[in-house]
């Protein structure tokens, strides 16, 4: 079992090298279910969150960790792992519902896996930035550099991903990401408005900005 989660997560990771995308994701689109594909998403998050926070505990503890501090740091670690899986799942649905309603088709399953496999991947690589991020100045500049040509990547592959699950056409999958995307994004802010306002009032509201600061 070990050795098989070890294995699809180096999978994961190869799925965005540019010249194994293509051949892992074709062969593996009908690996797994919808169930699968978030539970693929659900170990590497949590081994993000795991490597993630150590690494975060560790830079605390050289500027001085206090008591508040460390809980800030587990309760944005919980809230960062949920946000992750959880809008993986949802972002599922949603892909499908903006495809069906341009009447566009394709198999949800193989969309759902071929999706965990890169997101997965780089949950993968966050966590090794997480870990050279703990590095002062020039680890948390590579970090952030390494962060940000990921995102744009990720993005790409997303485009590509449904494009071929789809069998559509460039302005129609780019649409689709644009309004997925911005669904998305809708969603994530009055989730966070809410659950900001509930930390708020149990005197935690500052874990949430955390966990975008740890998640980011």
């Amino acid at each position: 079992m070990e050795k098989d989660i070890v294995g699809k997560l180096r999978m994961s990771v190869e799925s965005l090298i540019p010249d194994k995308h293509d051949g892992i994701i074709e062969k593996n689109k009908k690996g797994g279910n919808f169930q699968d594909s978030v539970m693929l998403v659900a170990i590497a998050a949590l081994l993000y969150s795991i490597v993630g926070g150590a690494a975060s505990i560790l830079i605390l503890l050289i500027s001085g960790l206090s008591v508040t501090g460390l809980g800030l740091v587990l309760v944005s670690l919980v809230i960062g792992f949920i946000f992750t899986v959880g809008f993986f799942a949802v972002n599922q649905h949603i892909l499908k519902f903006i495809a069906t309603s341009m009447n566009v088709k394709g198999n949800f399953d193989e969309q759902c896996y071929s999706l965990a496999l890169i997101t997965s991947g780089a949950l993968v690589i966050n966590t090794a930035l997480a870990v050279i991020n703990v590095i002062p100045c020039l680890g948390q500049l590579v970090s952030l550099i390494a962060g940000l040509a990921l995102a744009l990547w990720m993005l790409y592959l997303y485009y590509k991903i449904i494009k071929k699950v789809y069998s559509t056409d460039s302005t129609k999958a780019a649409t689709i990401l644009i309004a997925d995307i911005v669904v998305v994004f809708i969603i994530a802010f009055v989730v966070s408005f809410i659950l900001s306002f509930v930390l708020a009032f149990l005197g935690l509201g500052a874990a949430l900005f955390g966990s975008f600061a740890l998640n980011g």
